[in-house]
């Protein structure tokens, strides 16, 4: 038995979180075989809208049909929550917020967190490979923190603008399956890279003045660093 695997509870490889994103599609499976994403079909001359999704270790199926939209959360081959509304987006919504209030606040730290972020890096699999340059180089880092420009020499982007724009978005796809409260900038848009950077270990009035700059420095949250480390995108 590799010795890693007993070392680390947490150890998953990459795309396989038993218990969770896995067990939820293959207990779900029946609901998967008809939502496709952003299909159309035609069922007895009726139009039918479908999508699929995924959200804090829930598989969202929803599924529009005569001006009347139904989303099912499933889990565990269960579908706890199940929510209507006039529109697909509009059904989704309101299963991810039913999920919300059932589980509470989404932690930015400890075990729960690590599980969590786990769940996130395997539901939005695979990411770029300029993106998971970026990663490895950030948890490689001293004390895990790194600059814009580092970033972007890592990822071989000539200008740290890129990568900025680049971390950011994976921040904001983390975020979509892992929602931590994230500081706001003045125009009250969310800052993604926090999704991964830690906003208890700066200060957070400097952060907003200076994101945008080349050389501020990113501290990597803990949790996501174990979680890294649990889907083999990097080596502890």
């Amino acid at each position: 038995m590799n010795p890693a695997r007993v070392a680390n509870p947490l150890y998953v490889p990459y795309h396989h979180i038993p218990n969770q994103k896995d067990r939820a599609q293959r207990s779900s499976r029946c609901a998967w075989k008809h939502a496709i994403k952003n299909k159309s079909d035609t069922d007895s001359g009726k139009t039918m809208s479908q999508s699929t999704a995924t959200y804090r270790g829930h598989v969202l199926v929803a599924k529009a049909a005569n001006g009347s939209a139904q989303c099912w959360a499933w889990k565990d081959g269960k579908a706890p929550f199940k929510e209507t509304a006039p529109t697909l987006e509009q059904a989704e919504r309101q299963a991810r917020d039913a999920i919300d209030a059932a589980l509470g606040p989404a932690q930015g730290a400890g075990d729960v967190a690590v599980a969590a972020y786990i769940h996130a890096l395997n539901a939005i699999a695979p990411i770029s490979e300029g993106q998971r340059k970026m990663l490895v180089a950030h948890y490689r880092a001293p004390d895990r923190t790194i600059t814009a420009t580092q970033l972007a020499k890592a990822a071989g982007y000539t200008d740290y603008r890129g990568a900025n724009v680049q971390y950011g978005a994976l921040g904001k796809l983390i975020h979509e399956q892992h929602p931590v409260e994230l500081p706001r900038r003045a125009d009250q848009s969310l800052v993604y890279t926090f999704s991964i950077a830690d906003p208890d270990a700066v200060d957070i009035g400097r952060a907003l003045n200076e994101e945008e700059d080349a050389h501020w420095r990113w501290p990597m949250r803990a949790a996501v660093a174990e979680a890294l480390v649990a889907v083999r995108l990097v080596k502890a």
